[in-house]
């Protein structure tokens, strides 16, 4: 292809000095037939302007030189090559139905495996026709919201570290469409109860209902698809609708653009929130901390609005439904045999119950963070809800009939280990050689509802007073009266006149 200098100087010289195509091309060291070509399309070009000859030339000069190769075939790319290709392409699109996305190959991974079979074929060469077989880039249409209209929702995963432990966190994400208000909370789980108890939440924050939620196709909200458009909402997404009153409609499959509102909140959030700060005490305490983000981030003034989410908020909630006068109750019911381990095993976990209920069957009311056991309506235990697998959480007072008659099996009890730290601390300093007497201790603990706290103050109280050896029936005493504090001052005196008398005596005994 010619420089922009030597299209320049074939026209000055053909038009200004007079030279044969033949002088220029030899001159130039062009070939006749490209001379020929730029000397056409500058007299082409010069029929389109009106004007003297030196304006034909600046113009014809201003155009780069170029060769039109639109029409130009891969001299490569064979129809054996294009073959192979779209064999690697056809397994890429089975591979991305059957959920391998991440194993799919690339460009220059197929390439590759050409290169390897001794095809030769350049990589510019192979990303040309792959492009080539790719769908035409999608149209999106802008869309607007009246305030109050529409929320979207969506899940995202976060990687954090709760009491010491890494695992994976899901996060319930909230976006109004009109102020672009975010909010979001943080599950072990995402469930049908994490589901709805997010939108309760939600809901009473707002302290009203958007009318209308959207939903991608997320198993928690679609029950099934009828057909290939049409979706089935679940029992969960139904009764929640049915209870707050509010519509809702779902994406179309793998459009999840079509909620792009939450899905660039998911992102946003969880880098503001969690990109600094990921390890917390407790998952209360990681939800504070992203209330806490979310707060500074809907009072950032918006660019397009000049307004901040909250203030944008509050003209949103002229329009929502109220919130009605009770939450709605996000549980699961379900029943189970209680064990001969007093425990029931519910998503591969065993909890406790009291063990006068072994081998019957309760029914257990299954929340987010926690589970409720009953028995003919009546409460039998509770528990926080654990996202662990096959694993015991006992509560020690649940066996206290059982261990009176096996005093021996509370030293290595599972319930004993589980125990509050107070509490084993009683029993290892105090009663580890009578078990019998801890075990009265917390029989009389759950009678008259004492904390651990309590007991391990009465006996400091006795440590304070000159106490040497702890014991039950001593405890008992002291728990059962509280002395004032004028009292413990004046014991302390009659201690210490006690003391000063012995002492006096000691002397005439050794003087005589």
């Amino acid at each position: 292809m010619l420089k922009m200098h030597q299209k320049q100087e074939l026209i000055i010289r053909y038009h200004r000095e007079g030279h044969s195509q033949r002088k220029i091309s030899r001159d130039l060291g062009v070939h006749r037939k490209t001379v020929k070509r730029y000397l056409e399309e500058y007299e082409k070009a010069g029929k389109k302007v009106v004007g003297e000859p030196e304006e034909i030339l600046n113009d014809s000069i201003a155009l780069l030189p170029k060769y039109n190769s639109a029409n130009r075939k891969p001299r490569k790319l064979t129809e054996e090559i294009a073959d192979k290709i779209d064999v690697y392409l056809q397994a890429n699109e089975e591979k991305r139905k059957s959920g391998l996305r991440k194993q799919m190959l690339k460009k220059i991974d197929i390439w590759e495996e050409l290169v390897r079979q001794n095809h030769d074929i350049g990589y510019t060469t192979v990303c040309n026709y792959v492009r080539g077989k790719a769908k035409s880039p999608e149209t999106f249409i802008r869309q607007e919201y009246e305030p109050g209209e529409v929320c979207e929702f969506d899940w995202g995963v976060v990687k954090l570290k709760i009491g010491g432990v890494r695992r994976v966190y899901q996060l319930a994400v909230f976006t109004l469409a009109w102020s672009n208000y975010r909010y979001a909370i943080l599950f072990a789980r995402q469930d049908s109860q994490s589901f709805q108890q997010s939108h309760v939440q939600f809901f009473s924050h707002l302290n009203g209902v958007p009318l209308e939620m959207v939903y991608d196709n997320m198993r928690v909200a679609v029950k099934r698809f009828v057909g290939r458009t049409k979706k089935e909402a679940t029992q969960g997404l139904l009764s929640m609708s049915m209870y707050y009153q509010f519509r809702f409609r779902f994406c179309n499959v793998g459009k999840g653009n079509e909620k792009g509102y939450v899905e660039r909140s998911v992102e946003y959030i969880r880098r503001k929130a969690f990109a600094i700060r990921d390890s917390f005490e407790n998952l209360a305490q990681a939800n504070e901390h992203l209330e806490e983000v979310l707060t500074v981030l809907n009072n950032k003034e918006q660019t397009t609005k000049k307004e901040t989410a909250s203030k944008l908020l509050e003209q949103e909630r002229t329009v929502f439904f109220n919130c009605p006068t009770a939450e709605l109750d996000c549980s699961e019911l379900q029943t189970y045999r209680v064990d001969k381990y007093a425990t029931i095993c519910v998503k591969s976990n065993h909890y406790s119950i009291p063990e006068q209920y072994v081998g019957k069957r309760v029914d257990v009311k299954l929340y987010a963070n926690r589970l409720v056991v009953y028995l003919n309506r009546q409460l039998v235990a509770s528990h926080q809800r654990r996202h662990t697998n096959s694993e015991w959480y006992l509560d020690l007072s649940h066996y206290l009939n059982s261990l009176q008659r096996k005093p021996g099996a509370l030293k290595r009890s599972v319930a004993l280990q589980q125990a509050e730290e107070a509490l084993r601390n009683i029993y290892f300093q105090h009663f580890q050689e009578q078990p019998k007497s801890f075990i009265e201790l917390l029989h009389y603990q759950r009678n008259h509802s004492l904390s651990s706290s309590q007991i391990q103050q009465a006996i400091n109280e006795l440590f304070r007073l000159g106490c040497r050896m702890i014991t039950l029936d001593k405890i008992k005493i002291r728990l059962e009266h509280t002395p004032t504090e004028e009292e413990i001052i004046e014991e302390g005196e009659i201690e210490l006149l006690s003391r000063e008398q012995l002492k006096q005596l000691s002397q005439l005994l050794a003087g005589s």
